[in-house]
């Protein structure tokens, strides 16, 4: 006969997240935090190879060619698989919250891996907007304690 009293569940899904998702956020702040990984060409280079490309263009287009373009961007940037691997563990730390929560594993674990995971997926498409949030709550310390200070 079982007992009615619950049982408790171990978090192993629950932890398990937390860590997917810890380690996702590290690597969006590691991202973000660090240089661009490919450097930005002078725009003397940006224009320079502008003019030489649209002077091609147009001597093909004078002879009858067809105009070729070379601009594919690289699938495979060092920034683009950033963003790609932080997202993917980002939501695999949520499906394993969810899972968890299903499990009726304990709330506190899975909401830490959920939130980990969600801030992990928002960080890298949402760092000019947390800047911006950061700059006004800043201004607004500022003025209050200015205005603190004057009142005396």
């Amino acid at each position: 006969m079982e007992t009615t009293a619950a049982t408790a569940k171990s978090p192993v899904i629950s932890i398990s997240a937390i860590i997917i998702g810890g380690l996702a956020l590290v690597l969006a702040l590691a991202h973000f935090w660090s240089a661009p990984q490919t450097p930005k060409p002078a725009p003397q280079s940006n224009l320079a190879s502008l003019s030489s490309s649209v002077h091609q263009s147009v001597l093909s287009l004078l002879q009858g060619k067809s105009a070729e373009t070379n601009s594919q961007p690289n699938p495979l940037h060092p920034d683009r698989v950033a963003v790609m691997i932080t997202t993917l563990l980002g939501t695999f730390a949520l499906i394993l919250a969810a899972l968890a929560t299903v499990r009726r594993e304990p709330a506190t674990a899975t909401g830490c891996a959920a939130l980990l995971g969600l801030a992990a997926i928002a960080l890298p498409y949402f760092t000019l907007y947390i800047m911006v949030a950061l700059v006004i709550i800043f201004i607004v310390a500022v003025i209050i304690a200015l205005g603190d200070a004057l009142q005396g």
